[in-house]
């Protein structure tokens, strides 16, 4: 007996336990955290808990450049993601933070035509001024253009009561939770085109045309998809249009960038083994550039998890990795040169709308084909979006003069965004997975946007914080020896 209570005094001596609770008065040590993806998501995440001021962000991307799906080359402007909308909150307010120029992010004035394939001819073209555009809108479309007006009112007005939530504080588990919060869950199991005509939108068996014009085409060159995708993103889809939209002057990609300059990032660093300690409970990160970043409490996957390729040692048994959505592939092509304009339209000329759309030709050469505000070589460059490769033979048919070249392929610029099935139990969509794991990319299979994703990250910084707070141990205590291991020399 006396035997045992000596062990139990020496080993007490020579390793005291976890803090008192007198120790919680001390500075709370900082927090660590990785963020996988040099992208909005990830920038913007960092930019977040860079706000509360006691946490350490490393961001780590494997490609060479920051920017993910926002990204442009030397002279190829926005081979990814475009333009912000005037009522995204968070977009607007990292350009205003780190003073960066907007500008419209197409020549000609903002305007826009809609381009039939199979009739060689623009049907529809806006104007410069709203009052004009307006009109023309009620003059071939009707009362339809008024009714698809409301009907995107009220579901961008849903989204965006989003805002004053995620300021007081509010979080959410998964996808699910946030958008059944805000009233857009049953606009998953509706597509666009369904809720559309229960605002009164006709279609074409109805008579209506805008359906199969003006939404096609807005939901084509956003998400190269069509009128039959859910309720939600295809408002959002609808939203966008001549001065309502900015660009960032010099590229979106200057938001990544600036947002990213007060962390820790590592390029050409793709992360790809993580090892949890049993007892501490913190992680290594192991990067493709032979780095690693150790003693981690928490990591937060900001890209497409698939295309992460993570591996995982010592995660618990009842860990699973997020479901994923399929993506979209689009083919982006730039062209310096000069447009053949009465390729397009004899009487009018391509030159004088600032994107082309098709609208019925779902299988036709390309979804959009737009003049942006650069130059290279002395000549415009305009930018194609495409289902499949534009060949030289087709652009020497567009263009009369061509100067250079420049492709690029999307694998997964956007999701697919189809309806869900109507189900009794929708699988769930975790921002949080556990663990002190999260991912941002959760909101990606209902709508995908760079504001819906800065969304998504300020909602994966308040599920952080709030970990962090809820388990708010001031010291993490060293591994415990027992008698038998400090008597070996074990630890």
């Amino acid at each position: 007996m006396c035997y045992a209570l000596l062990f139990v005094i020496i080993s007490f001596l020579l390793h005291p336990s976890v803090s008192s609770p007198a120790d919680s008065a001390s500075p709370p040590v900082r927090r660590k955290v990785v963020v996988i993806g040099g992208g909005i998501a990830g920038a913007a995440t960092a930019s977040f808990l860079g706000d509360y001021g006691d946490i350490d962000v490393t961001v780590v991307e494997g490609n060479s450049h920051l920017g993910g799906r926002v990204f442009s080359t030397a002279w190829t402007p926005e081979i990814g993601a475009s333009v912000y909308h005037d009522v995204n909150a968070y977009m607007a307010s990292f350009v205003k933070r780190l003073n960066l120029t907007t500008a419209l992010p197409y020549a000609g004035g903002g305007t826009m035509g809609l381009w039939n394939h199979s009739s060689h001819s623009v049907v529809f073209a806006t104007s410069p001024g709203d009052l004009m555009t307006m009109g023309r809108s009620l003059w071939r479309y009707g009362r339809d253009a008024l009714w698809m007006q409301r009907a995107r009112e009220a579901m961008v007005e849903r989204l965006l009561a989003i805002y004053p939530k995620q300021e007081e504080g509010t979080s959410y588990e998964t996808a699910e939770e946030m958008l059944e919060d805000l009233g857009l869950a049953p606009f998953l199991t509706m597509s666009l085109t369904e809720y559309l005509a229960s605002f009164g939108v006709r279609t074409e068996e109805q008579g209506g045309v805008l359906l199969q014009e003006m939404v096609r085409a807005l939901c084509c060159i956003n998400y190269g998809q069509d009128e039959t995708i859910n309720a939600l993103a295809g408002c959002v889809a609808l939203k966008g249009r001549g001065k309502e939209l900015h660009g960032v002057v010099g590229g979106n990609k200057r938001i990544v960038e600036g947002l990213l300059k007060a962390h820790d990032v590592r390029t050409n660093a793709r992360a790809t083994h993580i090892s949890r300690d049993e007892y501490t409970k913190l992680y290594k990160i192991q990067l493709s550039n032979g780095e690693s970043v150790s003693d981690v409490d928490a990591i937060v996957v900001a890209a497409p998890w698939e295309t992460a390729n993570l591996t995982f040692h010592g995660m618990p048994a009842d860990f699973s990795p997020p479901q994923q959505p399929s993506y979209v592939t689009t083919h982006v092509t730039f062209v310096a040169g000069v447009i053949n304009a009465t390729y397009f339209d004899a009487d009018t000329g391509a030159d004088d709308y600032h994107t082309m759309l098709i609208r019925v030709d779902r299988g036709g050469p390309f979804r959009s084909l737009g003049k942006t505000r650069h130059f290279h070589a002395s000549q415009s460059v305009y930018k194609i979006f495409s289902d499949n490769k534009v060949h030289d033979e087709y652009l020497r048919h567009v263009f009369s003069d061509v100067v250079e070249v420049y492709r690029f392929t999307w694998q997964g610029a956007y999701p697919f965004l189809a309806p869900l099935k109507k189900t009794s139990e929708p699988p769930a969509h975790f921002f949080s997975l556990g663990f002190n794991i999260f991912h941002v990319s959760a909101l990606e299979y209902a709508v995908s946007t760079m504001e819906t994703q800065s969304i998504a990250a300020r909602n994966v910084a308040l599920l952080v914080r709030r970990e962090f707070l809820r388990h708010n141990r001031t010291i993490i205590p060293p591994r415990p020896k027992t008698w038998w291991r400090w008597w070996n020399n074990e630890l």
